[in-house]
């Protein structure tokens, strides 16, 4: 009797003790996202984090519709943007380790209906986006033409000329990843999206992914925000984003998405050495190199840590799927509106998630002093920049970066005056910022003040000799 009492107090031990040992990460990570929604102001973020197969903790914050107050929760879908491209990316690796394509063959070879180009160019570097293949022209990012297939979107693109030799060049390209989805319906004769459900949303257990079709009724589908420069929250552009699907035209879930990078990292679309492809990064002829490889981003963390992912920037939503490949570990984010001072909530989870601690998010200066500015002018607001400076530099990102977001927002708004004060001013934080030296030169000459627009241009040259177009622009100002 007391043999058997052991064994089952050693079994509630072991059962308590991942749950215990998880506790501390689960109260960090609620602790860092109601920090995040408090000083980022988005509508809502959705977000979770597994290790090795288990979900350890999700968090939702704000509301999927502002409008109708519905709030974010596990159900609710949003745009996932370029994340898309790594599900399609899997698609094709799992068709090469089954020898039913050739990563390093012509594009052309599987397309023949599409007309030759001026040169080669290869299934990889569609994937790794060094074929030439062009990126959005005017209006496609938000396009509203939709189109019915995979097919009628290749005829749409297939006219176009490579923008420069392939392998020359890294041009990133949601577009040329229509290339990847005719050849998938190619080999294997199936719907693009058909295969997709098929062969890899379903063997990764996803059950509330799909593609975005506008005029569908989609259940929890959350709705897209945009703060733009001049900085008010309003409703995202209407988009169809059937031009898009394979390269950035999915809906999904925390949950779709964790299940997703899990399935990947595990063997279940593929054998893993596949995966040690995927994560090849990309070289160019002149022998640089790129932190992305083939349909994913692959970086190191502070520790050198290798990670994979992709991050997601659609109309009205802003995305991060990170992976630490060794552990399985998993994270994700997705927010409903797209904006400049967003962060990656995701990567800061990852640390979390592997004993480190996340740098807690900050309230944009920027945002601060913009609306003081805009009422009382520059001068006013570099008082209460002074303030904050002195006071809550923990509660605000004071950092350089965030006197040009300033800038920006204030030439969005025609303010050019008031921008090129605030440029100015900065120039004197830091003086060889050379970006901050030709935005400043700029804003006085928007202003037409050209006695100071041509003091920052000569101060940009002093740094920058060799810029043909700013000595150009500066001889046209001064010979007036």
């Amino acid at each position: 009797m007391k043999y058997s009492t052991h064994i089952l107090l050693l079994i509630i031990t072991c059962c308590y003790l991942p749950l215990t040992n998880a506790q501390p990460m689960v109260m960090q990570a609620d602790d860092y996202l109601t920090k995040y929604y408090n000083s980022k102001q988005v509508p809502s973020i959705a977000s979770g984090l597994m290790k090795d197969g288990k979900i350890i903790w999700r968090g939702y914050k704000g509301y999927a519709d502002l409008e109708n107050k519905v709030p974010a929760q596990e159900q609710t879908v949003y745009r996932i943007a370029s994340i898309s491209k790594t599900f399609t990316s899997a698609a094709i690796i799992r068709l090469a380790s089954l020898n039913r394509i050739n990563l390093d063959e012509d594009v052309l070879y599987y397309l023949q209906e599409v007309p030759k180009k001026r040169w080669r160019f290869t299934i990889r570097q569609v994937l790794n986006h060094t074929s030439g293949l062009r990126t959005y022209f005017a209006g496609e990012f938000d396009s509203k033409v939709h189109f019915n297939s995979v097919k009628d979107v290749l005829a749409y693109l297939a006219n176009d000329s490579l923008m420069h030799e392939p392998g020359t060049k890294y041009l990133y390209s949601s577009l040329s990843y229509t290339f990847l989805a005719a050849i998938i319906e190619h080999a294997t004769g199936m719907r693009f999206t058909d295969y997709m459900h098929k062969f890899i949303f379903e063997p990764a257990g996803m059950t509330q992914t799909q593609y975005d079709l506008h005029q569908q009724i989609i259940p929890n589908r959350a709705r897209g925000y945009e703060r733009p420069d001049t900085r008010e929250l309003q409703n995202a552009p209407l988009a169809d984003l059937s031009v898009k699907f394979p390269g950035g035209g999915a809906l999904s879930t925390v949950d779709d998405l964790l299940k997703f990078g899990n399935a990947l990292v595990s063997g279940v679309f593929f054998p893993p050495n596949y995966l040690d492809t995927m994560m090849q990064l990309t070289k160019l002829k002149d022998g640089s190199v790129q932190n992305y490889g083939l349909g994913l981003g692959v970086w190191k963390d502070a520790k050198n840590t290798v990670m994979i992912g992709h991050a997601g920037g659609g109309t009205g939503f802003s995305t991060q799927l990170s992976i630490e490949p060794v552990n399985k570990t998993i994270t994700v984010h997705l927010i409903n509106t797209r904006d400049g001072i967003l962060g990656s909530p995701a990567n800061e989870l990852m640390k979390i998630a592997m004993g480190d601690k996340a740098e807690l998010p900050k309230k944009s200066l920027a945002d601060a002093l913009y609306p003081e500015t805009i009422a009382h002018g520059a001068d006013s607001a570099m008082v209460l920049y002074a303030v904050y400076i002195k006071d809550s530099s923990s509660v605000y990102d004071t950092g350089i970066s965030e006197l040009k977001l300033l800038g920006r927002y204030l030439t969005a708004s025609a303010n050019n005056f008031e921008a090129a004060k605030w440029y100015s001013f900065a120039t004197d934080i830091s003086p060889l910022d050379t970006q901050l030296l030709l935005l400043c030169a700029e804003a006085y000459a928007a202003d037409n003040n050209k006695g100071m627009a041509i003091k920052f241009y000569k101060r940009y040259l002093n740094e920058v000799p060799g810029n043909a177009q700013i000595v150009q622009k500066l001889k046209k100002m001064e010979s007036k």
